[in-house]
């Protein structure tokens, strides 16, 4: 259940208005999956914390009104991101 909530989570990248509460519900799960599979959260949290910093970046600039090539490549980066922890996630669904 928990992989299934980070994978929601994640497809859906980070507004200003929503980033903190997103960067909170994603700690929180991470949380709660290190207390009920360590394995699973070993496998993700490198992954994850990298999300996290793209998803920074991609907010960071949005906010400092970056040109639009600039937030297109947040924008690919985070959604590179995103697809490497989906397929870690749909790995250890099949597990």
């Amino acid at each position: 259940m928990l992989l299934y909530k980070l994978g929601e989570i994640i497809k859906d990248p980070p507004v200003v208005i929503d980033y903190y509460a997103w960067l909170d519900d994603v700690d929180s799960i991470l949380k709660q999956l290190k207390k009920v599979d360590r394995e699973a959260y070993d496998r993700v949290i490198d992954l994850a914390s990298e999300l996290q910093r793209r998803a920074g970046d991609m907010i960071r600039d949005l906010d400092d009104e970056e040109t639009p090539a600039i937030l297109s490549k947040d924008q690919a980066l985070y959604f590179e991101e995103a697809s490497f922890i989906t397929s870690e996630i749909n790995a250890l669904k099949n597990v």
